[in-house]
């Protein structure tokens, strides 16, 4: 995203430039993308039994287990013990 940098030093406003170059290569609004992308993280993260509720929020860019516990139940439908739960009696012993 280097067009994205560089943009400061024109008389125009870069976001929207930013938004739409980023939208033209995955589709969705970089927000969207990178709440998706963090939800995946914590999802894999939450397959080992061994990290914490709040260490895989610091570790996926979330304040708070609690601001994950939010996203992840708005997102996904469960709350990450509730998918910790159902996703480790699915696979078994890690």
């Amino acid at each position: 995203m280097r067009i994205c940098r560089r943009t400061p030093e024109l008389t125009f406003d870069p976001w929207p430039r930013c938004r739409h170059l980023h939208g033209s290569l995955v589709s969705q609004p970089p927000m969207s993308y990178l709440t998706e992308w963090r939800l995946k993280l914590a999802a894999d993260l939450l397959r080992k039994p061994h990290h914490t509720i709040g260490a895989i929020a610091n570790a996926v860019g979330y304040d708070t287990p609690f601001a994950l516990s939010t996203a992840f139940r708005r997102e996904r439908g469960d709350s990450p013990q509730d998918y910790r739960k159902r996703v480790g009696s699915a696979t078994g012993p890690s």
